[in-house]
């Protein structure tokens, strides 16, 4: 699968292969949509016995509830996951609808 197939031409990329990235990448958001965004987007602070003062506590589970990256992620994954099981209800549906009139074609059953 090509690495650049965020800039994707829609002419060269199958259903088949956009369900593929698709797939990785919502696994990929799946492993991390719990934790909280790497260390990179935490202010650094001096190292002093007395950095603490006049600052709030540090409440850990908040700072990863809180989150925006990690709420971003989570957000998507929501939607990955409702868009993938409107495909399976449609495909289902569709594949059904082709089932049926293939058969009414082969004289096998009558379109109902």
């Amino acid at each position: 699968m090509p690495s650049t197939y965020a800039s994707h031409a829609p002419d060269t990329t199958t259903p088949g292969e956009a369900l593929e990235a698709l797939t990785v990448r919502l696994n990929q958001a799946r492993a991390i949509q719990w934790e909280k965004a790497p260390a990179r987007h935490d202010k650094p602070r001096n190292d002093t016995s007395e950095r603490s003062i006049g600052a709030p506590p540090s409440d850990p589970t908040a700072d990863v509830v809180l989150d925006q990256d990690r709420l971003a992620v989570r957000q998507a994954v929501t939607a990955a996951e409702t868009f993938l099981r409107r495909v399976e209800i449609g495909a289902t549906t569709i594949a059904e609808q082709l089932q049926r009139s293939i058969d009414a074609w082969e004289g096998t059953s009558s379109i109902t």
